[in-house]
């Protein structure tokens, strides 16, 4: 078995994520997280951490909040790491440039796909138009 599953199996939730974030596998840490939240141990998981151990979380959310596949799992658990630690982002540099990071990423797709939806909405008005002078 592998560490995080040994981790899990013994309820050391947050061994355990920290086991699954090691691998750097995002299929294995959204399985974990998403187990934790079956589990209901996911703020277990995430309780008492520090900058070293919050670091690693906050930059593969970084690194994968992107993925479609995942990205509203990943939402969720920067927003409740955000919801915990937002008092300890005024302590740490380290942190809060994480975080900086991750929202510029985030706003940098959001505004990469309203442009995607302009130029959308443009081709369906183009090809409406197209298909009204062809009848």
């Amino acid at each position: 078995m592998k560490p995080y599953e040994v981790q899990l199996k013994q309820f050391k939730y947050g061994e355990a994520l920290n086991s699954a974030l090691e691998t750097n596998h995002l299929l294995i840490v959204a399985s974990l997280i998403e187990e934790l939240m079956r589990r209901d141990g996911l703020v277990i998981a995430l309780k008492d951490r520090n900058e070293a151990t919050l670091a690693p979380l906050v930059d593969f959310i970084t690194s994968k909040i992107l993925n479609p596949r995942y990205s509203r799992l990943l939402i969720y658990v920067s927003n409740l790491i955000l919801d915990m630690y937002s008092a300890l982002l005024g302590e740490s540099e380290v942190l809060r440039s994480l975080f900086q990071t991750l929202q510029r990423r985030v706003h940098s797709d959001v505004r990469y796909q309203k442009k995607l939806l302009s130029i959308q909405g443009i081709l369906e008005t183009i090809i409406a138009s197209s298909q009204t002078g062809e009848t």
